[in-house]
């Protein structure tokens, strides 16, 4: 896939290309930038390759040659010259640097990067440890001026949710990175794949469901999920599986880790929330929102970021280190781009079908109009990335965050844009059940499609 984009100038390069790889548990994630600044053709290409039951591959030579051959000739891009990588001739020749980033975990390092060097010895390899998350979301948090980071990798068989949290005290960008904020993490990790297709019989697991059918067909279409994960489907009871198995994962982080996951949308001036794994692919986006907002109690006002091709990861550090990056420059807006602002509003139960939030949107592309949400629906107005101006005022004794009422979202795409702006304006706290029936009623009212 190619993201058209407009890289800053490296000084004394016409040409470069920079390849960063990221491999987690689940898949291995390829981004290549590529800008020529004498033509002003500028671009990313992407690519993801899963490792669902295939995770001991990774450990052969063979698999690795694979790969790059795989990937080489998806970009149209010739990396090598027997182990040598080319330098940038041109579009499609050579890169200035390959970086390969390998999550800390239980993998036997030694023997994958002994793999890794069969392949090239000029690949540069960085294990991705605590301390390097610390360091890069650090790094956002000054870059983007978010107070607050979250990062949450959504896999079928691991969940993973990293916070950072700024000390609010300003730095230079050419400080240690490292002074300053809290960091925390946690993950639920499925080895055994059989309890996870038991785990369809968890209450609370049903207790979010919002389609009714036979417990067979839900059962059968579970197991089918775990054994063969699939990144799109077109089932509407997988989705809603999907959807409460999301909630359910997330509300019991929450609930085990304390104060950790508390307040999310409520700490600093702004959050910023990093969605990644194959989940974010197989769930529409409106009920992968409803997911993350109801299974963390979000409230207050988030930006979040679908990061479907591990961008963040692979290109992050290069953005953060600026104009001293020896790999390449990235501007804000090439990784910030295709964002949802989400603003959660307190609504009253009688507020039910009245409207809870007027404001105006003012767009030189989009033109003029008036923006209006209903409780308790999830209101959606689309921005398409373009510089676009929204100011209001919750009403009817509606509110978000700490009793305001005025709200204003501005996307510049030169910098943050956002491909729509969204009003939750839900009843809290949500309330499911007390059954399926109810749950689809409830879910119905929550999702307008029109909107």
């Amino acid at each position: 896939m190619i993201f058209v984009s407009t890289f800053l100038k490296l000084p004394n390069f016409d040409k470069n290309a920079y390849l960063a790889i990221h491999l987690n548990n689940q898949g291995i994630y390829a981004n290549l930038a590529y800008a020529d600044y004498d033509s002003g053709r500028n671009y990313i290409l992407s690519d993801i390759t899963y490792l669902f039951g295939a995770e001991e591959k990774i450990l052969s030579t063979e698999f690795w040659k694979a790969y790059f051959q795989s990937l080489s000739k998806k970009f149209n891009w010739q990396f090598f010259r027997e182990k040598e990588i080319l330098p940038v001739i041109g579009e499609g020749i050579g890169v200035s640097n390959i970086v390969f980033h390998i999550l800390d975990s239980k993998i036997n390092k030694e023997e994958l990067l002994g793999n890794i060097r069969e392949v090239s010895f000029n690949i540069n390899v960085v294990v991705v440890t605590g301390e390097y998350i610390r360091n890069l979301l650090a790094g956002l948090s000054r870059k983007v001026e978010y107070d607050d980071i979250l990062q949450i990798n959504l896999d079928p068989y691991d969940f993973s949710v990293t916070r950072y949290t700024s000390a609010g005290v300003k730095q230079l960008l050419n400080r240690d990175i490292r002074s300053g904020g809290d960091l925390y993490s946690a993950d639920i990790h499925w080895d055994n794949r059989a309890n996870l297709v038991a785990n369809i019989h968890n209450s609370k697991l049903k207790a979010f469901l919002s389609i009714e059918t036979e417990v067979s067909k839900i059962n059968n279409i579970w197991a089918n999920f775990v054994i063969n994960p699939t990144t799109r489907t077109t089932s509407v009871v997988l989705e809603d599986l999907i959807r409460s198995y999301v909630t359910v994962q997330m509300l019991s982080i929450l609930n085990d880790n304390g104060s950790k996951f508390e307040e999310i949308g409520l700490k600093g001036k702004s959050t910023l929330v990093i969605i990644t794994g194959a989940l974010t692919r197989t769930l529409k986006q409106k009920k992968l929102l409803i997911a993350l907002l109801d299974g963390f109690e979000m409230r207050g006002e988030i930006d979040f970021l679908f990061d479907e091709y591990g961008k963040t990861m692979t290109f992050g550090k290069t953005l953060v280190t600026g104009g001293k990056s020896e790999n390449f420059v990235f501007a804000v807006h090439d990784l910030f781009q295709d964002m949802v602002k989400v603003v959660v509003a307190d609504t009253q139960a009688s507020q039910a079908r009245k409207v809870i939030f007027s404001g105006k949107l003012e767009s030189a592309e989009l033109g003029e109009k008036e923006v209006y949400a209903l409780a308790p629906e999830m209101t959606t107005v689309q921005l398409e990335n373009s510089k676009a101006f929204i100011t209001g005022n919750f009403v009817q004794k509606a509110f978000w965050g700490n009793q305001y009422q005025a709200f204003e979202v501005y996307s510049d795409p030169k910098n943050i844009s956002y491909s729509s702006f969204v009003i939750d304006g839900r009843h809290k706290p949500v309330v499911y059940g007390p059954d399926v029936r109810s749950n689809r009623f409830k879910m119905n009212s929550w999702i307008n499609e029109n909107n």
